[in-house]
């Protein structure tokens, strides 16, 4: 799915979708076999972090229930992917997600980071874990020596080399 919730009506560009747009790319995603989606900011917010709106993630998550895609594990990147987002506003989108039933809630480290900038994500990653909330993040390389044990959902770059994947 490509694309925000316009609450104000949707267009023809892929990025603006009213309600029933949305639902209608839900449902298709769904018939397709899909059982969730990654729901990126754009999706919830306006263009940044600084619009955080709880209000549209609700509605999505509404959408999303409507559309057959309620209820499992959310995978959140709707906060932001070169830093870490407030645990205020992590423990916002969990109870708004808790709310629908999405459970677990996974949320977007940095994008991409490796060695230091990724390492110095733990002590933000373990708050995360304390809250009951879930990290994915894009990672390669040595992610695992690194952040494996606090790491939910590796999405690695490439097929990750063999020594890492048996890791």
């Amino acid at each position: 799915l490509d694309g925000s919730y316009a609450p104000e009506g949707g267009t023809l560009d892929v990025r603006y979708k009213s309600e029933q747009q949305l639902a209608a790319e839900l449902k298709d995603i769904r018939d397709h076999g899909a059982q969730t989606i990654v729901v990126y900011g754009q999706g919830v917010l306006w263009t940044t972090r600084l619009d955080w709106d709880a209000d549209r993630l609700d509605k999505f998550l509404t959408i999303m229930d409507g559309a057959g895609l309620g209820g499992g594990p959310l995978y959140f990147g709707g906060l932001g992917y070169w830093d870490s987002p407030p645990i205020e506003r992590v423990q916002e989108v969990k109870e708004i997600a808790d709310g629908h039933g999405f459970q677990p809630l996974y949320i977007y480290g940095i994008d991409e980071a490796t060695g230091k900038p990724l390492h110095d994500e733990r002590p933000y990653w373990q708050q995360l874990h304390d809250m009951g909330v879930k990290v994915v993040v894009a990672v390669s390389g040595n992610a695992y020596d690194l952040v494996g044990d606090l790491l939910d959902v590796a999405n690695f770059y490439g097929p990750p080399g063999v020594t890492e994947a048996e890791k």
